[in-house]
């Protein structure tokens, strides 16, 4: 209807009633025509441009020339598919908008899958679907960007559930040099409690997990476990790995805090140094080594006394506490040496002195100096420090 002149000839044809007439224009006859709608192809708008009922029973609503089709609800916008898909493509780029103007809260496809598709395959990551906001007071730093909502019923219960949610947070930072984060939380026992510290977080290079976590296996359920933050759940061989540079080291760490004198970070931890291919523990106090769950075997105190037996240290032995100690009832307060081979030579004790306070260095002893010695103490009511008898070797 661009000419004037060519709209003549106005008609009306069929006996439809006047409001179920449809408006057309024949080009090719410059005829204008209200003719009787057929099957129902517009039927009921009511209120043509606000708050009607648009039926279309063609295929496709199509716009040119880079002409937008905007689709704006007041409320609730649906889409369904009865039995199909719902298909949203991007013909000219991949970026799909959700946000800002509408509530799209429900899109219902029943049994077919909502499908977002590029096809001019100008992206090399694909379809992207964007959650876009504003920040709220200049910075979006510790706000809300996107939330993704897996919603279901169950036959006890009718009220559509929220059993998961996924949402994207704005951490550290002021604005535009936050770091993004992603965060998981599940409902519990029929609660939607979205607000509780069970929550799983992804961020640049950490990975945080507020809860128990299970590994390898899913019949793993950690609450069964008396350590039960992580639990691992391994087939035959299986176990945790770390790994190393050949000149690096390793760590298994034990903190109560994040620094201090002495370093909180690590009051005790398992090392492997393999540029010198060492293993190391070491502990803050203490190394106690346990058998049976709670009987202890051997333990060495912060001055580096090892004791081996179950009863415990004693403290003093002839005036002082010596670096080896054997405790125990019965036969195990005994030590043993014995020797199993082939040859001539027996098992033994070696007692050696040097006047050199250095690990394979050597200064000779000088006349009168004890090489070595053993001393038997009893027990008086008091102390294990009175001498029954000593032997004594010396340098003459």
């Amino acid at each position: 209807m661009s000419r004037a002149g060519d709209l003549r000839n106005i008609t009306a044809t069929g006996t439809a009633s006047e409001d179920n007439y449809v408006l057309t224009y024949d080009d090719a006859s410059k005829k204008v025509s209200l003719e009787a709608a057929a099957g129902g192809d517009v039927v009921d708008d009511t209120t043509p441009q606000l708050g009607g009922n648009l039926d279309v029973n063609g295929k496709s609503i199509v716009s040119t020339g880079m002409a937008e089709i905007d689709i704006t609800s007041d409320g609730v916008l649906d889409l369904n598919a009865n039995n199909g898909n719902v298909d949203i493509t991007s013909i000219g780029g991949s970026v799909f908008l959700a946000g800002d103007t509408g509530d799209m809260k429900f899109i219902n496809t029943y049994n077919g899958v909502f499908h977002f598709k590029d096809t001019a395959n100008n992206s090399n990551n694909g379809p992207i679907i964007e959650l876009f906001r504003d920040p709220p007071s200049g910075t979006m730093d510790g706000y809300n960007i996107g939330t993704i909502d897996f919603v279901a019923t169950n036959t006890s219960n009718t009220t559509p559930h929220v059993y998961a949610r996924m949402y994207v947070e704005a951490d550290d930072g002021s604005n535009n040099t936050e770091d993004g984060s992603i965060r998981f939380r599940m409902s519990s026992s029929g609660t939607e409690a979205f607000n509780r510290s069970d929550t799983m977080i992804l961020k640049h290079e950490l990975v945080s997990i507020n809860g128990k976590v299970g590994i390898g296996s899913s019949t793993i359920s950690p609450s069964d476990y008396y350590a039960k933050d992580l639990v691992v759940g391994a087939a035959d061989e299986g176990g945790i790995t770390i790994v190393n540079g050949t000149t690096e080291q390793g760590y298994l760490m034990f903190a109560d805090g994040t620094g201090g004198s002495p370093d909180a970070r690590f009051r005790g931890y398992i090392g492997y140094d393999h540029n010198i291919e060492h293993m190391q523990m070491t502990s803050g106090g203490i190394l106690k080594f346990l058998v049976n769950n709670t009987t202890q075997a051997m333990t060495v105190d912060t001055s580096g006394r090892l004791t081996v037996g179950s009863i415990g240290t004693d403290t003093t032995l002839s005036g002082g506490q010596p670096a080896l100690q054997v405790t125990g009832s019965g036969f195990n307060g005994y030590m043993a040496a014995v020797r199993r081979d082939t040859s001539q030579y027996s098992s033994g004790i070696i007692l050696a002195k040097s006047r050199s306070s250095t690990a394979d260095n050597f200064t000779a002893l000088a006349d009168n100096d004890q090489i070595g010695g053993i001393i038997f103490i009893g027990d008086d009511g008091t102390d294990l420090d009175t001498y029954g008898a000593t032997i004594q070797a010396e340098v003459n």
